[in-house]
């Protein structure tokens, strides 16, 4: 159980010992200790909270509000909103690089995606995905709308599925520049990333 109204999203901690689930009807966010399957405890955010990532040691938790416009970001050992990112539409999905360093937010009515420094908090740039390609099954009218992402294991490529444009982007994320698209089927959201590690 989490303890929460509506939880959606899950962020777990690549140790796999911790998740943080985004509460949307009462904004909070539960985090749950995996091995044990238990409930630990429940931090108040902010009104429907939806996206939701954390930092690879499990310090930081970034969360965004669908109805406020805003990120928060949670220090995870007390519960406190140490930061609040304003200026977005809809801070739909976002995720949080190997190494901690950059955390990447997806603003889909505004074909955004906006970097931040994991480590500072501070927001470091901007990309507008092109609205090139956009079909009749685009959410937001006339938008490419990026949704979901996922980023690689060496943390240097975001993909993100581009709802409008029914494709994947490629991000190069040192550069913030979109090295290519590969094309999906209508209306993409939910991503993942599988590696093949040969040799072993």
């Amino acid at each position: 159980p989490t303890y929460g109204a509506t939880s959606h999203m899950v962020a777990v901690t690549p140790d796999g010992k911790r998740a943080y689930t985004a509460n949307i009807a009462d904004g909070t966010v539960s985090v749950l200790d995996i091995p044990t399957r238990s409930y630990v405890s429940v931090f108040p955010v902010t009104r429907r909270i939806e996206g939701i990532a954390v930092t690879p040691g499990g310090e930081f938790v970034w969360t965004g509000s669908n109805v406020v416009k805003t990120v928060s970001v949670i220090d995870t050992k007390t519960g406190a909103i140490v930061r609040t990112h304003e200026g977005f539409e809809f801070p739909y999905r976002m995720a949080v690089t190997p190494n901690g360093r950059t955390v990447l937010v997806c603003d889909p009515p505004l074909s955004r995606i906006r970097f931040f420094n994991g480590l500072t908090h501070d927001e470091i740039g901007t990309l507008t995905v092109p609205a090139d390609s956009v079909g009749p099954a685009a959410e937001f009218a006339g938008q490419a709308a990026p949704e979901g992402i996922i980023i690689s294991r060496d943390g240097a490529t975001a993909y993100v599925a581009l709802q409008g444009s029914s494709r994947v982007a490629a991000i190069d994320i040192a550069t913030r520049t979109i090295r290519g698209y590969m094309s999906v089927g209508q209306a993409p959201d939910g991503i993942g990333y599988s590696q093949v590690v040969t040799g072993r």
